[in-house]
């Protein structure tokens, strides 16, 4: 997880059972959401690398994604290659 600590709100989102929709205001955590619940879902053991699926709708938001995955890598065993 990230050093940085999610709000309630955030946290349930993190936290939450199956698909989420997280809809949310310009710069208020939403691709930190995402992130986070993706690589809880992998640490878990709830979800394979090659299952997750994200979606976001900005050139933007697009780039953080890859960036922060791929520096999360070293603690996710089966994205080691």
């Amino acid at each position: 997880m990230s050093a940085r600590k999610p709000t309630p709100e955030q946290q349930a989102a993190i936290d939450a059972a199956g698909e989420v929709l997280v809809s949310a205001s310009a710069g208020s955590g939403k691709t930190f959401v995402m992130i986070e619940k993706m690589i809880s879902l992998i640490l878990s053991g709830k979800a394979e690398v090659s299952s997750v699926l994200a979606v976001t709708f900005t050139k933007a938001a697009a780039a953080p994604p890859s960036w922060r995955a791929s520096t999360k890598q070293r603690r996710i065993p089966s994205a080691r290659a």
